[in-house]
């Protein structure tokens, strides 16, 4: 038998029903473990590729989901895409990864190729996804908010709470001359976090306009670098958050280029810091999302909006902790 045969004739071959045989190739749905193997056996012996094609031009949609991150180089981004893909992979889906690079336009290209594509849904990492494609295609925002509504479903952590926790490291550290690093580019997360960290400073008194805002020209790690040695080089700041995992490492090549002894002259607490770099010394002080858990209620949320007619779409946000190294 060739190795295009349809799920019918693996429904005739196996005696069981079309539905049953679909619902084991496509892992979804109750079927016993008697029937998968039945469906198993068949498939194997006769090397059976489902028609992807085919089911598309049936469905309008090609199981697959969309996954749009702003770099994938990040170490939160790549650990979480990885296990989103590996679940959805489980869940019968596959995946169509975009890399945008912070690259707005980029991003745009991305979600028409993805349209185009006739995804079956989108998780975005960026929260640029606008109203035009969620209106076609279920889209969750992961990490971000979307910029463009309230009312759309997103799974973050909370950054105002993971930007406190940062604030109050250092100030229980002892910094008395305090800066927070971010990129020039506030995404929503950013703002949260930068909020948290003054939320914890005026809480001992401290009016923000005796907080150093260094805004680092982008995300990259050369433009955390950059900004952290002029600001080595102009001020005598004790203590320092930066909002992300790039402008963390950033800082740290800057004091080591200039010999600055760390946390002796100058604390430092990142986000989502590499666990690598967390065990050089000295290891990071660092606010870490809970990324496991929001892949896991991503996959489920999202699968739940493509396979309902009445999805529960709420917003989920999960709570951050710090993970204290010798940088405070």
């Amino acid at each position: 038998m060739p190795s295009n045969m349809s799920i019918k004739e693996i429904a005739r071959l196996t005696g069981l029903s079309v539905a049953t045989v679909s619902r084991v190739i496509n892992h979804k749905g109750y079927y016993s473990a008697e029937a998968e193997e039945k469906v198993r056996a068949i498939v194997d012996e006769y090397n059976y590729v489902p028609n992807m094609i085919a089911r598309s031009l049936k469905t309008n949609r090609t199981d697959t989901i969309g996954i749009v991150i702003p770099d994938i180089n990040g170490d939160f981004f790549s650990k979480a895409v990885v296990r989103l893909q590996l679940s959805f992979f489980n869940r019968g889906y596959s995946n169509i990864i975009f890399n945008t690079n912070h690259d707005l336009k980029l991003a745009a290209a991305c979600l028409n190729m993805m349209r185009s594509n006739q995804v079956s849904g989108i998780v975005d990492f960026t929260g640029t996804v606008g109203k035009d494609v969620s209106a076609s295609v279920p889209v969750l925002y992961f990490d971000r908010k979307p910029e463009h509504a309230s009312d759309a479903a997103y799974i973050i952590s909370d950054g105002r709470h993971g930007g406190f926790l940062a604030g109050r490291a250092l100030i229980k550290a002892g910094c008395k001359r305090l800066a927070i690093m971010t990129p020039q580019y506030l995404y929503s997360n950013h703002r949260d976090r930068l909020n948290g960290f003054m939320d914890a400073l005026h809480q001992e008194g401290i009016a923000q306009d005796q907080v150093l805002h260094i805004k680092a020209e982008g995300f990259t790690i050369a433009d955390g670098c950059d900004a952290a040695c002029k600001m080595l080089e102009e001020t005598d700041c004790d203590g320092i958050f930066a909002v992300s995992d790039y402008l963390t490492t950033g800082i740290m090549q800057a004091v080591s280029s200039r010999g600055v002894p760390v946390p002796e002259q100058l604390r430092i607490v990142g986000y989502d810091v590499d666990t690598v770099l967390r065990l050089i010394t000295p290891s990071y002080t660092t606010v870490t999302q809970p990324l496991e858990q929001m892949t896991d209620l991503a996959v489920s949320h999202l699968l739940d909006m493509i396979e309902n007619e009445k999805p529960a779409l709420y917003p989920i946000v999960l709570t951050p902790s710090l993970v204290e190294g010798q940088t405070t």
